[in-house]
């Protein structure tokens, strides 16, 4: 069974896809359509590859933005983005 890692951190692949999937139809019934954006702000983790996973499954393309960036350099790769 092929398991994903990120520093101390990992998952096997079963949960990693049961996790997606369930963040998936949390998105859905939550009104992220299909073509639609989701912003991630996160750390690259496991948690991370996740989000973007429910994104695929949704339908829904996702923005990563860098915590790095300055308040005003969000906001302007989310208007980019819509």
């Amino acid at each position: 069974m092929a398991t994903y890692f990120s520093g101390d951190a990992q998952e096997t692949t079963a949960t990693f896809e049961q996790k997606a999937r369930k963040l998936a139809a949390f998105l859905k019934k939550y009104n992220v359509e299909v073509d639609g954006a989701v912003a991630l702000l996160m750390r690259n983790d496991i948690d991370y590859l996740i989000v973007m996973e429910a994104c695929r499954y949704a339908g829904a393309r996702y923005v990563a933005l860098n915590w790095h960036l300055a308040p005003a350099e969000i906001n302007a790769i989310l208007e980019d983005s819509k």
